[in-house]
Parts: structure tokens; sequence; C-alpha cells
């Protein structure tokens, strides 16, 4: 296990975190997003059907987060997601005019902060939809495929949340290029996300201890580690609250 700090930058890749049941990636999450609400320059917007995560973010930007997955709220999910997609393409439309073919951080202001899209629960969410209308079930992971594929150069990322890594949720997951899992029960999630991890680091990761997770990310080696227990109180404690919406306010 490592004993150096875990650092995990926001704006260099997508993120999909994984993890069974009490493995320690509800509590691992906390721990980053509460720290990642502290960057002025970022806005953490994102869809929670439990809305246990980001309904404290929604307190203070409600426009900026759908939570829970009832008819209305799920509508609210599609156009969060429509919002963002016109975000990305009008920014992807202004590269030529800042001389450059990517935004990195000297081009954030407060008018363009980097931008952390949450998907909670992601499998629940995609199933609600479907359940609903599965065009806009489709609707919705065209625009998550279009970010994931599209979104790093205008600073745009994914931060995807799951219990179970499966092909037909992780649609476009070679585009996560940072991997987080804690105890996974099924070798076959385990595979899915370190393909190329030796025998061993995988059969570690259906041992963990809660709290315990494994990280790849792309140009790196595999490193294990551990979280700090962190209480939903604490978790609140820590969260910053305070910057302005991204999204305007639903008509």
């Amino acid at each position: 296990w490592t004993n150096q700090p875990l650092h995990i930058d926001p704006l260099t890749m997508h993120t999909v975190v994984s993890g069974a049941t009490r493995s320690g990636k509800t509590v691992g999450t906390y721990g980053i997003l509460s720290q990642l609400s502290r960057i002025p320059y970022l806005r953490i917007i994102g869809i929670d059907p439990s809305s246990v995560l980001l309904g404290p973010l929604a307190e203070t930007r409600p426009q900026d987060f759908a939570l829970g997955s009832s008819p209305d709220t799920l509508e609210k999910s599609l156009e969060i997601l429509q919002h963002l997609e016109q975000e990305m393409d009008r920014r992807t439309s202004s590269l030529l005019d800042l001389r450059t073919d990517k935004l990195t951080p000297t081009h954030l202001t407060p008018d363009r902060p980097a931008v952390l899209l949450v998907l909670e629960e992601y499998a629940g969410f995609l199933a609600a939809l479907e359940g609903m209308d599965k065009k806009k079930k489709s609707e919705a992971t065209r625009i998550i495929g279009r970010i994931l594929r599209e979104g790093a150069k205008t600073l745009i990322h994914v931060f995807t949340i799951i219990q179970r890594p499966e092909a037909a949720i992780l649609h476009d997951r070679a585009q996560y290029s940072r991997r987080i899992s804690f105890r996974l029960d099924n070798d076959d999630g385990v595979k899915m996300l370190f393909e190329g991890a030796s025998d061993e680091s995988r059969a570690a990761v259906k041992e963990f201890q809660p709290g315990q997770g494994l990280i790849h990310e792309a140009g790196t080696n595999l490193r294990k580690f551990n979280t700090a227990y962190l209480e939903y109180p604490d978790y609140l404690d820590r969260l910053t609250t305070n910057h302005p919406p991204l999204l305007p306010e639903r008509s």
C-alpha cells in the first residue's frame, strides 16, 4: 500500500469509480468531491438518483443538479446534459480565437470554469430513463458519449460512479483514463476495468477491506491505496457550496 497522498487532477481525464456495497466507494467519493468542491475554477454538476451525494451541493445551485428519479427529474437530467453538450460545442468553437487546440487552466475564467459532470449510481439512472422512454436513454448516452470523447479538450470531464462494471453501462469505457475500484465481487468486472493487471492484482480487488482500493491512470502503474473514513456529517462540513451556478434557471 502506498504511504504517499493520492493526487487526483480533475482537469486531466475522465474518471470511473466502482465498488460493491460496503466496499468504501461512497466514503471514498465523499473525500474526493469534498476536496474538489474547494477549487474556485471548477464547477461540479451532476445527476444523482439517490440525492445523497450531490444533494448538499444542490441546495445553493439547484439548476446544476438532477436529484431523484421522478419523471420531472429525469427530464431535468436531459436538460442538464443538453446544456453541457452545447457548452462543450461553444468552447470548441472558441478554440481558434484563443489560438489553441485545447483549453488549459490558463484559459479558465469565472464565466468559463472547468466542469466535472458527476454521474452517481449511473446504472440506476440509465435504468430509470429506459423505464420512462428508451429514446431519452439513447439521447442521454449519446450526449455522455460525446462528452467522454470530446470534452477533455474543453476542460469538461465526466466522473462516473457505479457498483459493478458492465459493458452495457460503461459505453465508451476506453475514454475513462482514470479507473478507481474498491472491492468488486465479480472477476469479469475487475478485468473490464484493469485489462492489463496481473492475476495477483485482480484477485486482490476481490479481497479488499472497506476503504482499500486500486487506481490506474493512463501512463502510470497500478497503485493500491487506503481512503480515510469520512462520516456523512464530515462530508457536509467539508463541502464548499458557494460557487455560482453553471446552468441557467429552468423556465
